[in-house]
Formats: C-alpha cells, structure tokens, sequence
C-alpha cells in the first residue's frame, strides 16, 4: 500500500501531430510524458532499499487501439551511483485499481550503455487509462536523481487491412546468384502515411556477417506492422538514431518487413555495424523458440543474402570494424554483451546455417524454374513488343530488364504476369536489349535475351471500331502536336459533325461520343499535319 501525503499536480504537455491518411486508417502520434518534478515527497521513501514512487499519469491517448507502446528513459550525469535503477511498472483502467508490479528489463540494444538508458518495449493493450512506475537501489533515490526518468509513450495506430501483400523487391541484378529476396513488406506498406521516414543519409557496407536478433518485446499481437512502427519510433524519437535499426525485420507469421534495407550499415551490433546486416525476428526468445514460419523467412533471408555476397553460411571470418573472429552467421551475443537472440533461440543457430547451406549446395535457394521459350521481339507504331511462352509452374511473375546498346547495364522496367509485354518508354532509333526472367516465391530462373530492337517511328491515323455503336476510339501517332481535326457527312454529303482536337502526345486517343447520331452510314475524315484519313463508317 502506498502512504502519500500529497501528489503533486501533474502538468503533461502533449505534442500532438497527427501523421494520418484517411485510406490507411490510422496516425502515428508521437509523445513523450515527462515524470521531472513527480516524485513523492515523503522522505522515509528515500531510504536506502525503499521504492521510490512516481506520482500516477493519465495516458494521454483516447481510444487508441490496437495498443500503445511504453519505454522508460533514464540519464544519470557522471560520477552518479553506477548501478542502474530497478524501476517498475503498473496499470489501472479507473486509477484506483491497478495491477501488479511489473518489473522493467534495460534495453541491451538502447541507449549509450554509458549515461542513457531504455527499458525494453512494452505494449499496452487498449483500455488502460492510467500507469504509475516506482524505482528502487541507491541511484533511485531522489538526492541522486539529477536527472529524472521519462516515460515514452507511442500510439501507432491501427493498420490498415488493405496494405497489400509482401512483394518481391526489385533487386541489384547479381548475375553470380539467381535468388530472389522473399516477399516482404516495403516502408510504404507497414507506414503508408510516410511518417516513419529513412535514413536521410545512409551508409552502405559491403557484408560479411549477417546478424540474428530477437526484439525482446511481446511473442503475440493482432497487427506486427503497428509493432514494427512502434521499434522505428523507439529507435528514432527515443535512442535518437537516424532510422530502425535492423536491416529486415520478421513477424511469427514470417512476414518480413524492410528495415533500413540492403546492404545500408544499421544500428545493431555495439558500434561496430560496417560490414553486417541485421535480422530481427519480432518476440523474446529467451524461453520460448520462434514460430516456424519466421525461421523458414528467417532462412530464405539468409540464404538469399549469402548467395548474394557470395557468403559461406558455415564458416567463420574476420569482421574488421571489431577486428574480430565471428560465424558468418552470427548471434548477436557472438560479439556484444547481451543475451540476444534469446537462450532458447541462440542454440537455433547452428541448424539454421546447415539449413542456408544445404540450400544454397543443391541449388541455389533451391530453385529449379525453367526460363521462359519461344522469345521474340518486334515493333509496332506504339512500341517494342516482346513475346514469350512459358511451360513451368502457374502463378509466376515475369521480370523484364532493358538496356541500351551499346555498353549499357540492365536495368528492372517492369514485372507482368502476362507472356508478352509493349515497352512503351523508348526513344526513337535507339537500339535496346532485353531479357526476361521467370520469378515464384524466393526463386528465379535464368534470363532469356531477346534480339535487340530498334523503334522506327510510323506515324499513322487509326479509328474504331467500324462498325461502331455508341462510342469511337481515335488513334493517332504522330512526332508532331498539330490539332487534329475530324469531320462526319451523311450519306448524301451533309456535314453532321466536326470538331478541332488538342493533340498532347506522341501516341495520342481521343474518344467521340456517337449517342447522337442515327444508325446509318456516314463518311468520316480524319486530319493531322500532313496525314489525312478517310473512309466509310458505319453506325449501328
């Protein structure tokens, strides 16, 4: 039971932005509560081995769902006690029942394990209006407490159901290694209002560790992209950092979530992130494994990337930022103090790098697609057309590459489900290479090349359809933006139609509404620069 003799009077001043859109169903409020100037007055509270409480705080969110995220924030000024404080934390729906204590674990990842330190995250389901955190040990009492602790609170808001489907990303091209990074969710699908923004000046490494962790936060949630925006949050307004820190992130579900990205130097490995990429599978694993659909991503991820750098996933190399021996494939604890990824995880490991091998041995990522057959590429008067037939799997994508002749490097225009494609984006006597790959799942085939093309340019005026009923589609192609000018006569000769046409590209369409005119024949003439067309048509 707490004895008070007075609270003091809490005054939270609340920055509030709201960061939604109404498509995507929620906002993203940042929101720091600070406790300076909360502690209770009562000085037997003070004693050495005596809590120290805080005085209680509204949550300053109305309805919020499907949580709240909590961290506590505390920052001791040199020559202060140097054991950290155990700080606690409880809940109440009326601030008059509350819960039992809860205990509050330091952050390994956060903070600068020197004067800053985070508690880890915690989340708050909806329906809690009211928390009180209490501290105890020698820093904790208030002649020490030059600076007090915050609490950080972070609403991230409801997802939105229609975010899409993870997606294969457009890639860098590797020609050593067909595999394919696994569907993931991008930055715009798990924070579609853009308010969880990137690095704005990011660094790049080339790889040699790949680094598991675990998040240390709660193994159960209705919505992982609602957490995953809640770790961006943490990392950025709470440690201060430029962006999440891992690479890629994955929920129990196995989706996988792009992080800081490829090959960008993260914030997860002690300062001493250059020439690593981290992983982070969302859970505490220290007496509980992962679910089998995140390792199976988990393992998917990782053999695509050792494909890509051409990585040995059973080996052991040096990692010059630390000077350092490590498995290719490491822990986080292999090289900082910290139990991360969790004891029960950790053990994991081994069996996942001879899973990556295996994998990478019997064929790259495993894949065994056929290329697409019976290539052919053309022209038309809108573009270069490509054309193939394919005799594998159902349910494959197609990834078109372009490249201009000569010396250009290919570049990813586009990916269709359809065994042809227009490549509508080209210059005129200009000659381009393609190639086409077939893609499922984490796997691709080979690239087929097509015979290089060059588009001529054939201006051209088209109608139709003829017959036509209540609507006539013009075409015309042309260097040019003169007007085009269209006239209709009936059959004997009167002028029932014409109209001027602004002209506003090169491959240009106009439709005119017929609803006015009577079935019957009618001449038509078409007029652009130059080129004029006329011909018989017929209304139904």
């Amino acid at each position: 039971m707490i004895t008070t003799r007075t609270y003091f009077l809490v005054f939270i001043l609340i920055h509030f932005v709201s960061l939604g859109i109404a498509q995507s169903n929620f906002e993203i409020i940042p929101l720091e509560v600070s406790l300076q100037d909360n502690l209770e007055e009562d000085d037997s509270l003070n004693r050495v081995g005596q809590p120290q409480f805080f005085a209680p705080i509204a949550i300053p969110f109305a309805d919020y769902s499907p949580f709240i995220s909590v961290t506590l924030a505390w920052q001791r000024l040199a020559g202060e006690a140097t054991d950290l404080p155990d700080f606690s934390i409880r809940y109440s729906r009326d601030g008059e029942e509350w819960i039992e204590w809860v205990p509050l674990e330091w952050d390994e990842h956060g903070g600068d394990g020197v004067e800053r330190f985070f508690t880890n995250l915690y989340y708050l389901e909806s329906g809690w209006k009211f928390l009180q955190i209490k501290a105890k040990g020698e820093a904790a009492r208030s002649e020490n407490m030059t600076i007090r602790p915050t609490i950080h609170l972070f609403n991230p808001g409801e997802s939105d159901s229609g975010m899409g489907q993870p997606q294969n990303p457009q890639l860098r091209g590797n020609e050593i290694c067909d595999c394919l990074l696994p569907p993931m969710l991008d930055r715009s699908q798990w924070c579609p209002d853009g308010s969880c923004f990137p690095h704005p000046d990011p660094e790049f490494t080339m790889p040699t560790h790949l680094i598991v962790h675990h998040s240390a936060g709660t193994n159960v949630s209705s919505d992982w992209a609602a957490v995953v925006r809640s770790i961006w949050n943490y990392h950025v307004n709470s440690n201060l950092w430029s962006d999440i820190g891992y690479n890629w992130l994955i929920d129990p579900n196995g989706v996988i979530y792009i992080g800081r990205g490829d090959n960008i130097v993260g914030a997860h490995f002690c300062a001493m992130n250059g020439g690593t990429q981290g992983i982070c599978v969302l859970g505490d694993f220290t007496n509980q494994a992962p679910q089998p659909p995140a390792i199976n991503s988990l393992t998917d991820m990782l053999a695509w990337k050792s494909c890509e750098e051409g990585l040995e996933p059973l080996a052991t190399a040096l990692h010059v930022s630390s000077n350092m021996v490590y498995p290719v494939i490491s822990g986080h604890r292999d090289g900082c103090n910290t139990q991360c990824p969790g004891n029960t995880f950790y053990p994991m490991l081994g069996p996942i790098r001879v899973d990556v091998n295996q994998a990478l041995n019997n064929n790259p990522c495993g894949c065994n697609l056929p290329p697409p057959e019976q290539i052919s590429s053309s022209t038309n008067e809108k573009g270069i057309v490509l054309e193939w037939v394919y005799n594998g799997p159902m349910g494959v994508w197609f990834e078109i590459e372009r490249r201009t002749l000569p010396g250009g490097d290919y570049m990813r225009i586009d990916s269709t489900m359809n065994s042809g494609y227009t490549d509508t984006e080209v210059e005129l006597n200009v000659k381009y290479s393609y190639r086409v790959r077939a893609l499922v799942d984490s796997c691709a085939s080979e690239f087929v090349v097509f015979q290089p093309q060059v588009l001529q340019f054939m201006p051209y005026i088209k109608f139709g359809p003829n017959p036509v009923g209540n609507e006539l589609q013009l075409e015309v192609s042309a260097p040019d933006n003169q007007p085009v000018r269209v006239w209709m006569y009936s059959i004997d000769g009167r002028l029932v139609f014409h109209q001027v046409f602004d002209k506003t590209s090169q491959f240009w369409t106009q439709p005119i509404n017929l609803t006015q005119f009577a079935a019957g024949v009618y001449v038509i003439e078409i007029r652009q620069g130059e080129m004029f067309k006329s011909e018989q048509l017929i209304r139904y």
